[in-house]
This record gives structure tokens, sequence and C-alpha cells, in this order.
């Protein structure tokens, strides 16, 4: 087995609940898509969707090095902030929670571009490189009803601050499982057709 596979499934071993159980499943399929004449095929785009799915760590699972499961979700947490990590500096976790306002707000990329009077672009660099002017951050946040504070810093203290990150987190959940359901799908119709030629 792949010392990449070992470390993966050490790491989803500390996931809990529904998460253990969908990365398992994901591992599986993996796991089955891998004839014994291909060894070294690592799927690196598989095990790159579950790592960053699950919050597992690029160094423990490339290199063996630090904690497996990366800071705690949202979910998981009173405060909602996440201490910085090498892996993980202000900017990273700031950009990070930039992506995940952007990605799953209730309005759509398109209508928060037309609320801005910005292009569709602009949103999609803000998205790549983290850079985007106070004022439209603000914006951002005042229409998805999220403190200004947890975007800029990871601190929210509303309580409808904290409702409407709830809504978001939940919002993100629901797109991952989806993705799971699709992955999980296509590595079905792979083994189909690899199994009509074996």
């Amino acid at each position: 087995m792949h010392p990449m596979i070992t470390r993966l499934k050490k790491a989803v071993e500390q996931l809990d609940g529904v998460s253990k159980e969908a990365a398992e499943k994901l591992i599986e399929g993996i796991e089955k898509n891998r004839s014994e004449g291909c060894e070294e095929g690592l799927p690196l785009r598989e095990v790159k969707h579950i790592k960053d799915s699950f919050g597992i760590s690029d160094n423990y699972i490339l290199f063996g090095e630090g904690e497996p499961i990366l800071p705690k979700r949202l979910d998981e947490r009173e405060t909602r902030t996440v201490k910085p990590t090498p892996q993980h500096d202000s900017y990273t976790l700031f950009k990070i929670r930039l992506n995940l306002l952007l990605e799953f707000a209730v309005m759509s990329v398109s209508d928060i571009a037309d609320a801005l009077g910005v292009s569709r672009q602009s949103i999609n660099s803000w998205k790549r490189t983290g850079q985007i002017s106070k004022d439209n951050a603000r914006r951002i946040c005042a229409m998805e009803g999220i403190d200004y504070e947890w975007l800029a810093d990871g601190y929210c203290t509303t309580e409808d601050g904290k409702a409407a990150l709830e809504r978001l987190y939940q919002r993100m959940k629901v797109a991952m499982r989806d993705e799971i359901s699709r992955m999980e799908q296509e590595m079905n119709d792979y083994d189909l057709v690899c199994a009509e030629v074996a």
C-alpha cells in the first residue's frame, strides 16, 4: 500500500461521525479501483479531494509530518476561530474564509458582482488571490449577515453573526456531500467499464 494511502487512513481514523464514514467510503473506492499491476498509479486527484474535504494536513499526507487533522471545523468551536499554523498563516486563513463566503453565499456570484458593481472576473480574482478591498469585503459580509470581524480576523461574537455563519457552513457541508456522492458515482462508473475488459 502506498504510504500516502496509509497516512490518509490513519488521519481518517481521527475523524468522527458522518465525516469519517464518508471519507472511508471514498478510500475504499480508491483501493477498489487500483489493480495489483498498477501499484504506482496513485490517484492524487482523489487523495487531494479527500484531504481538502475533511481538513487533513498536506504535510502529514505528503511527508508524514505534523498533526493529521487541521484545526477543528467551525461547528465544533464556540469562538469560530483558528490559530495560525505553519500551513495556515493569517493571510491563508483569511483567503479560506473569503472563499467559503463567496462560494457558498446565498447569492450567486453573478448577483454579488451586480450588487457590488464589479465583474465576475473580479470576484474570481478575489477568490484566487485573497486580495479584496475592505469596503467590498464589508458589503459582502453585510449581504450575508456575517460579522466582518469573522472574515477579517476569525472572530464571531454576535448571535446573529454566528447564526448566519452556521447557515453558511451548513450550505458548504451539503455541497461537499453532493460532491462526494458525485465522485462515488464516478468511481462506480469506472468500476463498470473496467470490469468489462477484465
